[in-house]
């Protein structure tokens, strides 16, 4: 997910940050263009997004057959979207963090051979670590 200030503008008191979210869409990625203003009131962001139209309208008709508001599902949708991705880079940082102190690795070469295996009716099986660094 990339998500962060669009073009890398600096902001000032008086701007509002926009922020961009790529979502995967079926087969495409998408971009939401977020607009955040804090709204003291509630302890809640207001967002202004730009989503693709089919999207709104699927939106609608999901609130509509839910009963349920449009801000309700779209925040929904949010909360598991970024939760899901932050478990993600989590994930991803513990195995680097891991690999790195262990120095134990597996070469490009063997996963992409591994990975091109599947499917067929000659499937590899995992490969096993085939680096070793000496840590320092």
């Amino acid at each position: 997910m990339r998500l962060g200030p669009r073009n890398g503008s600096r902001y000032t008191a008086k701007s509002s940050p926009r922020w961009k979210i790529g979502l995967d869409i079926g087969d495409q990625i998408d971009y939401i263009e977020i607009n955040c203003k804090q709204v003291v009131s509630m302890n809640k962001t207001m967002i202004s997004a730009r989503i693709p139209e089919k999207l709104g309208f699927e939106i609608e008709a999901l609130a509509e057959s839910t009963k349920r508001s449009k801000a309700f599902l779209i925040t929904e949708a949010l909360e598991d979207y970024v939760h899901r991705k932050a478990w993600l880079v989590q994930q991803i940082d513990d195995a680097v963090r891991e690999a790195d102190e262990s120095g134990v690795y597996i070469s490009g070469e063997a996963m992409k051979q591994w990975l091109l295996s599947w499917g067929t009716d000659r499937e590899l099986q995992p490969p096993e670590p085939d680096i070793f660094k000496k840590r320092l």
